[in-house]
């Protein structure tokens, strides 16, 4: 059995800087960005500025934490009419 993981891309743009961090199966991949320098985002800054690549990735790590968990989604009770609304759409309803 696989150990499937959700995949993510979160990003976080401050000034002329633009952090992006992608999670799929393996370690995430963080790119950071200056668009005043390099518009076009060809060059991946990371390793120039790692004071302002953590200081990024601490405001994507304390976003992603304040986050409603995935599958959270708030549910309500449907009365009759607005089930037969439903099925008149096409849904499969009970």
């Amino acid at each position: 059995m696989r150990n499937q993981r959700s995949a993510f891309v979160v990003a976080v743009v401050d000034g002329s800087y633009r952090y992006v961090r992608t999670d799929q199966m393996g370690p995430p991949l963080e790119q950071l960005f200056d668009a005043q320098s390099d518009p076009r985002e060809l060059h991946d800054r990371s390793k120039q500025e790692p004071e302002t690549l953590e200081r990024l990735r601490a405001i994507a790590d304390a976003s992603l934490e304040a986050a409603p968990a995935w599958g959270k989604a708030p549910t309500r009770e449907l009365d009759e009419l607005e089930l037969n609304q439903l099925r008149a759409l096409g849904y499969a309803v009970p």
